[in-house]
């Protein structure tokens, strides 16, 4: 007899969208980013195919399109949750553009990456498109997303703290509000101050990384960011202070192409 077990990982979680419609954050508010994913897993099972004449392999396998059909119906439905999205403020912009950065895989392989694309403006999708080395009016993403995750998720590089990873085995993770005692390298992002809104359709935010065990600052983030006609924001430009003493704390502002080429500005 053969059996099949379909399991659709944290991807399809149904918990993913709610990262996208939490409270606006307000001043010096810490912000903490949700990391469990529940699996959701199916079954066909068709040990019963020579004494049931089929009839549960056919039950099995409708049941198993079904939710198969909710699912992708369920990822549709997320999709349009993200950014860029005219519901979303600056904060929330952001907050869920680092979720997905963060959660790179999820809902899709380098979905994060993906959606920092499609959130840039024309400027920033093309220094970061160059920063690989595709010419500036490359036009296939999933191969450019897969490009960009690859080069900041790589070993010593201080951005790779985006993405969870750290150096050899100490690898960083986004604080779990459901446990009180922080790990090693745990971190959360805040935002130390309000928005700066320009009211000429540009904003400026800034956010810091903090340690979730000493309350150490790790990184500051500046977003220089651009509103579309239709109220959504987009990503214009991106600065980066690291502070952790491995990378020369507080010394001047790199900007964030410098990932790729070792630079500093």
């Amino acid at each position: 007899m053969m059996k099949i077990k379909i399991a659709l990982l944290s991807c399809l979680s149904i918990h993913f969208g709610s990262a996208f419609q939490a409270p606006f954050p307000q001043h010096g508010t810490k912000t903490t980013m949700r990391t469990p994913r529940t699996p959701t897993v199916l079954y066909y099972n068709d040990d019963n195919h020579s004494s049931n004449n089929n009839n549960d392999d056919d039950f099995d396998l409708s049941t198993l399109e079904r939710r198969i059909g909710n699912l992708r119906l369920q990822i549709l439905e997320e999709d349009l949750q993200r950014p860029p999205n005219a519901s979303l403020g600056p904060k929330e912009f952001v907050t869920a553009l680092l979720q997905g950065i963060f959660h790179n895989e999820d809902p899709r392989p380098d979905a994060g990456f993906m959606l920092l694309l499609r959130c840039s403006t024309e400027q920033w999708a093309s220094k970061c498109l160059q920063s690989i080395g595709a010419p500036k009016d490359y036009d296939n993403l999933d191969t450019a997303a897969s490009a960009l995750g690859a080069a900041i998720g790589r070993p010593h590089n201080q951005y790779a703290i985006l993405v969870g990873e750290g150096e050899e085995e100490d690898d960083y993770v986004l604080e779990d509000v459901n446990n009180s005692i922080p790990q090693d390298h745990t971190f959360y992002i805040d935002f130390p101050g309000e928005t700066l809104d320009f009211l000429d359709g540009t904003a400026w935010v800034n956010v810091e990384f903090r340690d979730a065990s000493s309350d150490d600052l790790l990184v500051l983030m500046g977003w220089q960011l651009c509103q579309r006609p239709d109220g959504a924001w987009l990503v214009d430009q991106i600065d980066w202070q690291d502070y952790r003493e491995k990378y020369r704390p507080g010394i001047g502002r790199s900007e964030w192409m410098g990932t790729y080429e070792g630079r500093r500005r």
